[in-house]
């Protein structure tokens, strides 16, 4: 692994840079000690800046789980010499899960969700996806805050609730509703594209990702002429996300056609 200074000194930023040492820091439990070493639910930001430290640290044996393949909130698992991906079962996994229900006649939303967690105290990154469905939610933290919550999280907005504990394997992950987007502009620039997948103007989609709502790839991109290529990912705060699926030929007017993957 190249030496430590070197590594963090490609994060400048503050925030950044913290959290770069706390990976490191973990890295080197791993190595040293050779034991599974695990960080809290990083967002997908955190996930990018996660990939880039561990490229730059000679890419040591890891994954990054959140309990279910397309989990948006990740741990980062540095894994020992003797346990590979495919070993990680329930016992070892460093997360649970925890379901709340409340029953058809009531209704809960992901903020009401998150905001009872917070009123108790909890950090956010101990916690991971929550998954919403009708008469209930499941939430993905990690173990240790289970048997506090199984005693003190009482309930959720006006209603009362009783959390139990269930396996990663009852868990079913939300189905994601896709639709797909064509329509031709100048250039595959972010503002435009922007424009295209959460139906604004242009000049309101350029104010969008000067505010910094927007991210590409995980990370807050605050340019709104920055060129997006087949395969890039658009999230922004409040609006959904979309991957931007193919840039066709020219139209006879010299635009664009492109066509946008937007997800529920």
């Amino acid at each position: 692994m190249k030496e430590r200074g070197e590594i963090l000194r490609r994060f400048p930023d503050g925030e950044d840079r913290l959290l770069a040492a706390r990976l490191l820091d973990l890295t080197d439990r791993a190595e040293h000690r050779n034991v599974l070493a695990f960080s809290r639910f990083l967002n997908p930001r955190e996930q990018e800046l996660a990939r880039r430290l561990l490229e730059y640290a000679g890419c040591p044996k890891h994954i990054l789980s959140g309990g279910y393949e397309d989990a948006e909130r990740k741990a980062l698992l540095l894994l020992p010499d003797y346990l590979e991906g495919e070993d990680l079962d329930e016992e070892t996994l460093p997360f649970t899960v925890l379901h709340a229900g409340w029953g058809r006649e009531n209704k809960a939303s992901h903020r009401d969700v998150l905001g009872s967690l917070m009123s108790l105290g909890i950090e956010r990154d101990t916690v991971g996806d929550i998954l919403v469905e009708e008469t209930g939610c499941d939430v993905i933290l990690m173990k240790e805050l289970a048997p506090f919550l199984r005693e003190n999280w009482e309930s959720i907005g006006r209603f009362r609730i009783h959390p139990e504990e269930k396996g990663l394997e009852e868990l079913l992950p939300p189905v994601a509703d896709e639709v797909l987007l064509r329509d031709t502009v100048a250039a595959p620039r972010l503002d435009a594209l922007v424009g295209v997948g959460f139906s604004m103007g242009r000049s309101r989609a350029a104010e969008l990702v000067r505010s910094g709502r927007v991210m590409k790839n995980g990370r807050q991109s605050l340019k709104p002429d920055v060129v997006l290529k087949e395969g890039d990912v658009i999230t922004a705060r409040g609006f959904g996300k979309f991957v931007l699926e193919e840039i066709g030929p020219p139209s006879k007017k010299g635009r664009l056609r492109i066509t946008l993957r937007k997800f529920g």
